[in-house]
């Protein structure tokens, strides 16, 4: 499951990265907010994998002590 919801976030980042990159081509974002968007995207996605891990850690740990 840990592997599935990475590949998931995966998939939303790459959207996100599109949505931002888009908005930058079509001018409605300056380059400034454009490397925000993306150094924001960047950032929770770290976040949200260091998350699942210890999630799929603590779980792992939780069926072994069975």
């Amino acid at each position: 499951m840990g592997e599935e919801t990475k590949a998931n976030i995966r998939r939303i980042r790459q959207e996100a990265m599109n949505d931002t990159k888009a908005q930058f081509s079509a001018k409605t974002i300056s380059e400034d907010q454009h490397k925000a968007n993306e150094n924001s995207v960047e950032e929770i996605v770290k976040k949200m994998n260091i998350k699942i891990d210890e999630l799929v850690k603590n779980k792992s740990d939780e069926v072994m002590k069975i």
